[in-house]
């Protein structure tokens, strides 16, 4: 299902460039918010689909070291 969904999104995105926003990303707990990231680079690894994420940036480095570690 991961391969039509792309395959799908990739018609979709062929005709004109697809943006895709995500605000308060911060906001969700720091696992979820480290999660929607991996998948969305995953997943949604379809040219032309872009990702605008809004988010406080410190709070997210914080959820992103809390996760991997101080050193990420």
């Amino acid at each position: 299902s991961v391969i039509n969904f792309r395959n799908e999104l990739r018609e979709i995105a062929k005709e004109k460039q697809t943006i895709i926003f995500i605000d308060e990303l911060d906001r969700c707990r720091p696992d979820f918010a480290v999660k929607i990231i991996e998948r969305i680079k995953h997943f949604f690894n379809v040219e032309n689909v872009v990702f605008v994420l809004l988010l406080n940036r410190e709070q997210l480095q914080n959820a992103v070291k809390g996760i991997y570690g101080e050193k990420t």
